[in-house]
């Protein structure tokens, strides 16, 4: 079961298990409905941990997943909008080898990769991000917290942010079907309210 934690002792947790590790690389997830406020968390955390960095989920977004017509089936979309196997292989695995992490980030006005990032394996690696906790992603983790926050408070977050209302609503479903299906917050070690 989940332990409920502020941002302070999260903090603590993550400091903790990285003093307790092998002297190589915390892998902290950020996971939970679009709107809870997985960036804003992950920006907190990197303020606390001196060292820490911060890979966006959605810098892995996947063209693949474009489907205006909304003919993709649901499970299918929720594979296709984000590279995972991406992540694994040019981040999180090399991390975990003590070799630099490399990827590119994605430009959401212009809607195409953008400049490559290189992540070296020290310190704390904070992944945020939808799907952060995939199945295929979440033994990597030492630390997984899932952001627990009130529909509305999401809602209104989120419409703010694009002018697509298609989109929207296919991620949205899309989004739905991995928290109801995968649940992420099964497999979460810490729940933190976004409110």
């Amino acid at each position: 079961m989940a332990e409920k934690l502020n941002i302070e002792e999260l903090t603590k947790l993550i400091q903790h298990r990285a003093a307790s590790g092998q002297g190589g690389m915390t892998f902290v997830s950020i996971d939970g409905p679009s709107g809870a406020g997985k960036s804003t968390l992950a920006a907190v955390l990197q303020s606390l941990l001196p060292g820490a960095t911060v890979v966006h989920v959605d810098d892995f977004y996947s063209d693949e997943g474009v489907d205006p017509a909304g003919s993709m089936d649901i499970e299918d979309a929720c594979d296709e909008y984000v590279d995972w196997l991406k992540l694994l292989e040019l981040v999180l695995e090399p991390l975990k080898d003590g070799e630099n992490g490399y990827y590119q980030t994605y430009d959401w006005v212009a809607q195409k990769p953008d400049i490559w990032v290189t992540v070296e394996p020290r310190g704390v690696l904070i992944v945020e991000g939808v799907y952060a906790m995939r199945p295929e992603l979440r033994d990597v983790y030492d630390v997984k917290v899932f952001v627990d926050t009130p529909p509305e408070i999401r809602f209104n977050r989120l419409g703010k942010r694009s002018d697509n209302p298609l989109w929207v609503e296919r991620w949205a479903e899309a989004e739905v079907w991995y928290n109801t299906n995968i649940k992420p917050i099964d497999y979460a070690d810490v729940i933190v309210s976004g409110e």
